[in-house]
């Protein structure tokens, strides 16, 4: 009954799930997504605790940009 099930009748536990090889594929680009974001996060120079922001999907990578200000502009403060 277990094949017959299968085809005819609708498990929404089972559908969402993957199966065999495209499992493995899904489960590498999760991996890659991974290390290119923990890549970009170094590149940015972020500090720990903007990284955890980032990966909780808070905020996005160039949130944490900083400015350039130049001499003219009104908030340049001459120290």
């Amino acid at each position: 009954m277990g094949i017959f099930k299968d085809l005819f009748f609708k498990d929404n536990n089972k559908s969402k799930q993957s199966l065999g090889f495209f499992s493995f594929l899904e489960e590498q680009e999760k991996k890659e997504k991974k290390e290119q974001l923990v890549e970009e996060m170094e590149n940015y120079g972020l500090l720990e605790w903007q990284k955890d922001l980032v990966r909780n999907g808070n905020y996005d990578l160039t949130s944490f940009e900083e400015e350039d200000i130049e001499d003219d502009d009104y908030y340049f403060e001459d120290d």
